[in-house]
């Protein structure tokens, strides 16, 4: 994937179970800096990525 929007329509599409999380909203590390909403944040090769779920703070 290029990007993190293009990551999530590819995660829910071979894994549809995701999508409902996608939805809610999920925060992306990329190489340990944490996004949030910036879906157009281009993904580098080779790149350490994890899918965080969102947390209500308080």
């Amino acid at each position: 994937a290029k990007d993190i929007r293009e990551l999530f329509r590819k995660l829910a599409e071979q894994y549809p179970g995701l999508e409902p999380w996608i939805d809610k909203g999920i925060a992306v590390a990329i190489d340990g800096t944490i996004y949030r909403d910036t879906w157009s944040k281009k993904l580098p090769e080779g790149a350490e990525i994890f899918l965080l779920p969102r947390l209500a703070g308080g």
